[in-house]
């Protein structure tokens, strides 16, 4: 096979990379078409004579050769090393010139932990291909992470810089380099680079939220690693770096909570409470409260005053009492239009919730559970779901506004969801719920425990959702999200009260409660 090409401008289309040099000497430029032509370990023949240009290629021995290395290149990326080494090792006996099939090989090595092999796969590639970028920033990195040489490490990547001033992989390593040399600040120069090319890179903002932690610069470490954790999302790439990613958000968190008290971040939010609902507003602990923070409204207990109500030892109170809040504002805008609903469960919504657990009475009583042990269970049952059906989608709408309202607070509130989502997902995979509770109840309850996964996943990029033992409700909290986000983006006074009904019919719970206008 034979490519005729004219020392001419589409010849210059065809390969941008050519230099001034390249054109004014044939050597060089039959060199530069000879490497650009190789596949495999075959290097065609290139010959210019009067502007033309002729590249003779074996077409069989560059097929062959080409498709061994694809092959080999997807097994290695599926971590199948054996195989993929098992495919090159023959073309490497025969004395292949082609730098990609040892970066391969010794990649392989690298990854099965034989690094000193690796290296020698890797420099071979150099031999071959002095300009090999990836053989150079593997090499940087098995030096830097291998061997703790931190001097050899950025001769490989200074050549890297040399040849790709905006490789983001080697600005990237070189900032670990001098980070872990101590040079914070020179480090951080580097990450930064790497982000202006390849922006939102996981690597890079986990490596400035290790610096800003070192710097005890918590908040900025704690955005870091949020913007981190969303960008490494289910990449299988980055999945070493989501354990010790959660494990430094929740460090920088606490540090971050240590610093500051829940008054001076709840304290302005009080303040304007009060002043526009003309009522004051009690703050208090309390150990005697069902959940971990309460709101009582002045007027459902007929008194002036309002009152939040929490429990002082549970994490970042803070933002419980911010929460409860929020509420109230959601309230309070609902009353101005009169929107406003009331939550009701009474004797006929009691009825027909029991009227559905028959099954559910018989296994309980099959386990030995006595009548009133059984009613207790149901009652129990009765009141947590309305609860959840009641405040689940509620509670989207406040985590939402508390998010984008005070910056300050999201470390805090990261702490706070992050405990409830985990007490959620340890009831979803409870035994006992699956043996006793009712279907449709034990359904309804991890759906909505999906829901709120979504949001704290879409806030802060942690994604908790296959932690729950139940995909099959997946799609179905999928479709309740979808309608929270449809209403999120122009949500009006009282749109929220919609939201809880058509869960209820979607969940098939609206028999369970009603929603009456409060005046």
């Amino acid at each position: 096979m034979q490519i005729n090409l004219k020392k001419d401008a589409f010849l210059g289309q065809l390969f941008p990379g050519l230099k001034d040099d390249d054109w004014q000497d044939d050597s060089r430029l039959a060199q530069y078409l000879r490497n650009a032509y190789s596949r495999g370990g075959y290097t065609p023949e290139v010959k210019i004579e009067d502007e033309i240009v002729q590249i003779s290629l074996d077409e069989q021995k560059v097929a062959k050769v080409n498709k061994v290395y694809q092959d080999a290149l997807k097994l290695a990326s599926k971590g199948a090393y054996d195989r993929a080494k098992a495919l090159i090792k023959p073309l490497l006996d025969e004395g292949t010139q082609n730098a990609e099939l040892f970066r391969v090989y010794g990649q392989c090595l690298a990854e099965e932990g034989d690094k000193e092999g690796a290296m020698d796969y890797l420099i071979d590639a150099l031999k071959w291909d002095p300009n090999h970028t990836e053989s150079l920033i593997v090499m940087g990195n098995l030096y830097a992470e291998g061997k703790g040489d931190l001097e050899t490490a950025q001769v490989f990547f200074d050549k890297v810089m040399e040849l790709e001033p905006d490789n983001y992989l080697a600005l990237n390593n070189i900032g670990g380099v001098l980070s872990k040399s101590g040079q914070l600040e020179q480090g951080a120069v580097f990450f930064k680079r790497a982000l202006e090319a390849e922006p939102n890179f996981p690597f890079a903002l986990y490596g400035l939220a290790l610096t800003s932690f070192k710097t005890a610069d918590y908040a900025e470490c704690f955005d870091y690693c949020c913007r981190a954790m969303s960008s490494a999302g289910n990449n299988d790439q980055f999945r070493t770096l989501i354990r010790p990613l959660r494990g430094l958000m929740i460090e920088a968190a606490s540090y971050y909570a240590e610093a500051v008290t829940a008054e001076e971040l709840y304290h302005s939010l009080h303040q304007e409470l009060e002043n526009a609902t003309g009522r004051l507003i009690e703050i208090e602990p309390s150990e005697n409260i069902p959940t971990a923070a309460k709101l009582e409204v002045a007027e459902y207990k007929k008194r002036g005053i309002h009152r939040v109500l929490y429990k002082p030892k549970y994490t970042a109170v803070a933002h419980l009492i911010m929460h409860e809040l929020i509420h109230l504002e959601l309230i309070m805008e609902a009353r101005e239009i009169d929107e406003n609903q009331l939550f009701l469960a009474q004797n006929k919504e009691v009825q027909f919730f029991r009227s559905r657990t028959g099954a559910a009475q018989k296994r309980l009583a099959k386990a030995g559970f006595d009548e009133s042990r059984i009613d207790g269970f149901l009652d129990m049952l009765f009141h947590g779901m309305n609860s959840q059906i009641y405040n689940a989608p509620i509670d989207l709408f406040i985590e939402q506004r508390l998010y984008e309202r005070y910056p300050a607070l999201r470390p805090i509130q990261f702490l706070s969801l992050l405990k409830l989502n985990q007490e959620a997902v340890e009831g979803a995979n409870t035994e006992s719920a699956k043996l006793y509770s009712p279907r449709f109840v034990r359904d309804a309850n991890i759906t909505l425990s999906f829901t709120q996964l979504f949001l704290f996943r879409e806030l802060f990029g942690l994604d908790m959702t296959g932690e729950i033992k139940e995909p099959r409700l997946y799609k179905k909290a999928e479709k309740l999200y979808a309608d929270y986000l449809n209403m999120r983006a122009d949500k009006e006074p009282g749109e929220e009260y919609d939201l809880v009904r058509w869960w209820g019919e979607d969940l098939e719970l609206e028999g369970m409660y009603r929603l009456v206008g409060e005046s």
